[in-house]
């Protein structure tokens, strides 16, 4: 039989899918989502209908900080832009006491894919900010993560000399 590059088979399982989105569990629909853009497997339909159920979801407490990451990064990653999707994003991320759930790599990635589709969110990328600022040292972030994170907020036009300057100790 003919091997092709897969197309078929993401394509046969987005219209599968798609009418059982709203059944997903959380990292059910992250690790769907990711695997899509880690292949570049395209498919708009499944992104848009994907967003449009996460959209839907009263609470996004269900979601981890990493399944969140993974979910935003795919929609960049896909150069999906889906602005109700990054907007409940953004907000939950505000309404939260505090970041301590994300990680290094959760946030440059969330941070990242806004600059990327170029949805700019002030308050958001203040949060992130002003919690890295906060921390004592930055030894969970990676070499990738300091590079990301200046790049997102310069991007986006977002000036944070605090930020910078704790990146740069």
């Amino acid at each position: 039989p003919k091997i092709d590059d897969g197309s078929a088979l993401f394509d046969h399982l987005a219209e599968q899918s798609i009418p059982m989105l709203g059944t997903f569990k959380s990292q059910e629909l992250s690790n769907m989502l990711w695997a899509y853009a880690h292949l570049g497997a395209s498919h708009s339909d499944l992104f848009q209908e994907a967003g449009d159920a996460i959209d839907s979801i009263d609470r996004l407490g269900l979601f981890t900080g990493q399944a969140l990451s993974n979910i935003v990064w795919s929609y960049a990653t896909m150069k999906e832009r889906h602005s109700k999707l990054f907007l409940k994003v953004a907000n939950y991320v505000l309404s939260l006491a505090n970041l301590d759930k994300f990680r290094a790599q959760t946030l440059s990635n969330i941070v990242w894919a806004y600059a990327s589709v170029d949805f700019t969110h002030p308050l958001l990328f203040k949060r992130v900010a002003d919690y890295i600022v906060s921390l004592e040292d930055l030894s969970e972030f990676r070499a990738q993560h300091l590079s990301n994170i200046p790049w997102a907020y310069a991007t986006v036009k977002e000036s944070y000399p605090k930020l910078f300057e704790k990146i740069a100790e």
